[in-house]
């Protein structure tokens, strides 16, 4: 992923392990405000996680890309997202199934 910010190229730290397959995913995380939308004072970043999802009301991820690991080390990365997918807000859910962050 390229792009420089404050002359600087941002690095995204590569910590923790992948799942039972050796994957593990580079995702856009977001914590939206009370009313379910962003600001400017919103928390936005990359974080690198080995579980596939999170199904957190206040945190919404999206998967940008998944990365294959070989015995300890990571050895390819795959862009899973290939468009500007703009954050749309947060479904709360219902009973029968969890909440949801729209990236539409």
């Amino acid at each position: 992923m390229g792009g420089v910010v404050n002359g600087r190229r941002p690095a995204l730290k590569i910590i923790g392990k992948p799942d039972k397959e050796g994957h593990s995913w580079v995702y856009v995380e977001v914590e939206p405000t009370e009313k379910g939308g962003l600001t400017e004072e919103s928390r936005v970043r990359l974080v690198h996680s080995g579980k596939p999802n999170t199904f957190d009301p206040k945190i919404g991820r999206f998967a940008v890309a998944m990365i294959l690991w070989g015995k300890a080390s990571p050895v390819e990365l795959h862009q899973i997202a290939h468009f500007h997918l703009p954050y749309s807000g947060v479904d709360p859910g219902s009973d029968m199934r969890p909440p949801s962050h729209l990236f539409i």
